[in-house]
């Protein structure tokens, strides 16, 4: 195992399509189901769940029909795993808010039609699921919410410095923390030992290992590092204290890819 990494983790984050009409209501929601202040979908409370028309395609998962009439509706946007299990018991749990889950993909299917939406100013989901890496987009844009008036920093204590630092600009919080991992390293147990070498615990064992396998035989390589992966570039360069960009409010961002750090990094 490598040291610990931000490896594609991902959040909750509140958007805005029509203004923030139902956050008094929802503002002691999100300590249960990472459900915060909301802007709207479309959907109005008393009504049935109207379908995402910005995703024709995504399934509705959990919600829906079974809740209340009377029920505030919300709609979430979200892909992980097992997600349906938490909003049918959240929706079990509070019978006067009726939260709506659907998947519309990962990736470029949930932001594209996403997107879309917002700029429409109809047809977004009132929550989405949204990569660390994507969210700065989206606050540039004002299209998420800041919950500190609603609470948002009563939880910080629940998370690890970095995971909210990620969802947080300034003194402002856009979104809470969701499905954060660490980076795994897997290793062929069996080819290491033919060239007798142990598993790298720290990168300059990796470095090392990595050369001297190479070495041994020029048609093996320790493993391979994709340099048109954004993600996986950005998440070494962070974790070796390299990252490139800095944003300190407003239209204050520093881009610098030639400094020591990031110097190192590419030597590396």
């Amino acid at each position: 195992m490598l040291p610990r990494s931000r490896l594609r983790p991902r959040l909750l984050a509140p958007m805005t399509a029509r203004g923030t009409r139902l956050a008094a209501g929802l503002a002691g929601v999100a300590a249960v189901a990472l459900l915060s202040a909301c802007g709207s979908s479309g959907t109005t409370g008393g009504a049935a769940p109207a379908k995402s028309s910005a995703s024709p395609s995504a399934s509705v998962l959990a919600g829906g029909g079974s809740c209340s009439s009377s029920a505030t509706k919300l709609t979430f946007w979200a892909w992980v795993p097992g997600m349906s299990r938490a909003v049918t018991a959240f929706n079990k749990s509070h019978p006067s808010i009726c939260v709506t889950l659907e998947n519309p993909g990962a990736g470029l299917n949930e932001y594209t039609p996403l997107s879309n939406a917002l700029k429409a100013g109809s047809g977004a989901p009132d929550v989405a699921e949204v990569e660390f890496d994507e969210l700065p987009s989206f606050i540039v844009q004002k299209d998420v919410v800041n919950l500190v008036p609603y609470g948002a920093n009563n939880y910080k204590s629940d998370f690890v410095p970095w995971a909210w630092q990620e969802v947080s600009q300034g003194s402002a919080v856009y979104a809470m923390p969701s499905d954060a991992s660490p980076a795994g390293f897997y290793y062929n147990a069996p080819l290491l030992s033919q060239y007798h070498l142990t598993p790298p615990a720290t990168w300059a064992q990796f470095a090392t290992e990595a050369a001297a396998l190479h070495k041994d035989n020029a048609k093996v390589y320790l493993a391979n590092f994709s340099a048109t992966d954004l993600q996986w570039l950005l998440t070494a360069m962070a974790q070796a204290g390299a990252f490139p960009y800095k944003y300190s409010g407003g239209s204050n961002v520093t881009v610098d890819w030639t400094g020591p750090a990031q110097t190192q990094f590419a030597s590396y």
